[in-house]
């Protein structure tokens, strides 16, 4: 769906409704049309497809690939300064009972030019990425230890040859904290990555339960652990989940999409963190009251002060999902209704400054 918040200026399309294709990921293309990705049927992965399309979301072209032997799930994907698409997700054709991360690059065309395939024990994947100024990419690889304790979270980057340069694996020091988990990974201006995701933390009051915060890695360019940002581990009646980063216009700050939890009243609000170039969080925005349900995911800036992002809060029978205009302190400038059910939306902002 491509919406302007203006009624007249929107429009939908809908791509192989007879085939129960379901839609995994978006992207903006290197000549202003999208890139949409998704699979053939529910449950397990048969057949995958890619749509390019114009910037009306007119089909261009499609490709179709894996089979069932395959089991290829696509988790992320964009593209490079050259036009070439990256794909990172997993498969199950190396390994029966779970999968391995797999890294994809194709052609602006959509033709295959390299595969990688992690080859490992256990259920590992890769569901996140970005694409670096030497048309390179930078993966995110989970669970690389069958153990499931150690490695969970680690880097990898690949030159457009497909050669991989370094990996990374990153395990914190502070024994408060476990179960960690990556959601998105984000270039800062220094050149180095910052992941963004949650983990498992003690809570340093009796009786010490474990709460998920929100948490973040930041390394160099040659993936180097610098510094890592546990939200709330201070205090026990916060907590949530980081499910996207961007950067500001301005370069200064990472601004961090929320399901922002508090307890009591155990429940969540969709919010919006600023957090400076050192892991120091400046503020957390919230665009809602906590209530049962409470996310925003993909918050992307649409002018120096205002971003766009896909959100839900308060009753999802009542109010479902939502697109979103707000400024840099979480305040909703404009909402437009998206679904009537907690499902939220892959996000992108058009060249025309539109939220897809």
């Amino acid at each position: 769906m491509h919406v302007s918040l203006v009624a007249q200026n929107r429009w939908t399309k809908i791509y192989h409704a007879e085939e129960d294709a379901v839609g995994l990921n978006l992207s903006l293309g290197y000549d202003k049309g999208y890139l949409l990705a998704g699979k053939h049927g529910h449950n397990y992965v048969n057949y995958n497809w890619l749509i390019k399309t114009d910037i009306n979301g007119e089909v261009l072209w499609e490709k179709s690939f894996g089979d069932p032997s395959t089991n290829i799930n696509i988790q992320d994907m964009s593209f490079n300064n050259l036009g070439d698409i990256y794909l990172v997700g997993f498969t199950g054709y190396y390994n029966e009972e779970s999968y391995d991360p797999l890294i994809m690059k194709l052609n602006a065309c959509g033709e295959k030019q390299w595969c990688r395939v992690f080859v490992e024990d256990g259920v590992n994947f890769s569901n996140a990425l970005t694409v670096t100024p030497d048309a390179g990419v930078v993966v995110v690889l989970r669970y690389m230890n069958s153990t499931y304790l150690t490695d969970r979270i680690c880097l990898a980057k690949f030159n457009v040859s497909g050669d991989m340069l370094w990996k990374e694996c990153y395990n914190s020091s502070d024994t408060s904290l476990h179960n960690e988990d990556a959601f998105n990974l984000t270039q800062a201006p220094d050149g180095g990555f910052l992941i963004s995701g949650y983990c498992g933390y003690e809570d340093p009051n009796p009786p010490h339960s474990w709460w998920d915060k929100p948490y973040y890695i930041k390394t160099d360019s040659l993936g180097n652990f610098e510094w890592e940002t546990v939200v709330h581990k201070e205090v026990s009646d916060k907590g949530g989940m980081s499910w996207s980063t961007v950067l500001s216009p301005d370069s200064n700050y990472f601004y961090s999409s929320l399901s922002h939890y508090y307890h009591p009243p155990f429940g969540d609000a969709p919010a919006l963190l600023k957090m400076d170039m050192s892991g120091n969080v400046v503020g957390i925005y919230d665009l809602a009251q906590p209530n049962e349900y409470g996310k925003m995911i993909e918050a992307k800036f649409v002018t120096d002060s205002t971003l766009m992002a896909s959100a839900l809060w308060g009753n999802v029978l009542v109010g479902g999902s939502k697109a979103v205009i707000i400024d840099t302190l979480g305040n909703i400038i404009r909402q437009t209704g998206l679904l009537q059910n907690e499902w939220l939306a892959f996000t992108e902002v058009t060249f025309d400054s539109k939220l897809l």
